[in-house]
């Protein structure tokens, strides 16, 4: 196969997964819009991340996929200083860990509106944190 080959191969399967993963969420979201009556699509999907269990971290997972993906372009990846491309997966990890703990750890908040504070709360900053000791 080559490395050429290999290289081709994640970059078409890359750009596949990144569009599939944003129609899902499209989709999801406008039907939960349509079927609950929601004015605006953020209103629907705050809502889902508060009332349905694994949604958060559904949301997490697709915003990361996202943001690899639009890391992993050429344009904004060779604008990108190179300590922030190696604080990226670290950053990355931080989040998953912290979210499933918390998740884990309080059962209780895994579904509702805590839950989307403590995220607000507690990982945003942890991740601009991240961001922050790495320079960017």
């Amino acid at each position: 196969m080559g490395l050429d080959g290999l290289l081709g191969w994640h970059r078409r399967n890359g750009a596949v997964l990144v569009t599939l993963v944003a129609l899902h969420a499209t989709l999801v979201i406008a039907a939960s819009q349509q079927l609950s009556d929601q004015r605006s699509p953020w209103q629907a999907l705050l809502t889902l991340m508060c009332t349905m269990p694994g949604v958060m971290l559904t949301v997490i997972a697709g915003t990361q996929i996202g943001l690899i993906g639009l890391v992993s372009l050429r344009l904004v990846r060779s604008r990108l200083p190179y300590e922030a491309w190696l604080s990226l997966p670290k950053t990355s990890s931080r989040l998953e860990i912290l979210a499933v703990r918390e998740i884990i750890s309080h059962p209780a908040r895994s579904s509702g509106s805590s839950l989307f504070r403590w995220f607000a709360s507690h990982l945003w900053p942890s991740s601009q944190l991240s961001f922050g000791s790495s320079g960017v």
